[in-house]
């Protein structure tokens, strides 16, 4: 641990901050404008900026939280003063090299080679000669249960015999069949036979 993050004590907090859905409404400021995009280590919870103005986590360490695309991200140069941060994977926002807090959702990328891939959770990484995590999380072998902005895809049952299971329930239903009539197809008709014109 580097020297700046060894002077910020215990660091049990990390699982506390990956875990917190960050841009929600804060319940103390409920009618006021602002989202939760911050987080006090002190005190191990999320808060917005009209938190910090009342002077509710006056002295303690706060970190602000930024969204890039689907993940919760927080600067790489706040994040080192309180964080051991070395081998995670930055990304660049706005010009400014971020750390994301969890590792983005992913499906369906198959098996990829361990010296090409984050040794936690198996994402591919970007610059693997250098980094060997892709976030937080899993630098400290923290499993978070976020939601994701990915819809599951609905499986639809296949009929068989006319009848069909419902994969939730294990039930077989008999399913109606439907006779569609075939619609005979449709030519286009000229208007009349064309005649010549008699001659003069």
């Amino acid at each position: 641990m580097n020297t700046k993050a060894e002077a910020a004590g215990d660091v049990k907090w990390v699982k506390s901050f990956v875990s917190k859905t960050f841009f929600g409404a804060c319940g103390a400021h409920n009618g006021f404008h602002g989202n939760e995009n911050k987080y006090c280590i002190n005190c191990e919870q999320a808060a917005c900026s009209h938190c910090l103005a009342e002077g509710r986590h006056a002295n303690h360490k706060v970190i602000k939280i930024f969204r890039l695309v689907y993940m919760d991200v927080v600067s790489m140069d706040e994040m080192t003063a309180f964080l051991d941060c070395s081998k995670i994977q930055p990304y660049t926002s706005n010009g400014k090299q971020v750390f994301a807090l969890s590792p983005l959702p992913h499906q369906g990328s198959g098996k990829l080679k361990l010296d090409t891939s984050c040794n936690f959770c198996a994402r591919k990484l970007m610059n693997p000669a250098r980094c060997t995590f892709c976030s937080i999380a899993c630098k400290y072998e923290i499993s978070t249960n976020k939601p994701t902005t990915k819809v599951p895809k609905t499986v639809r049952p296949v009929p068989e015999n006319g009848r069909v299971r419902d994969p939730v329930t294990n039930n077989v239903h008999r399913v109606a069949r439907v006779n569609r009539k075939k619609q005979p197809p449709t030519t286009s008709r000229r208007k009349g036979i064309p005649v010549r014109a008699p001659p003069f």
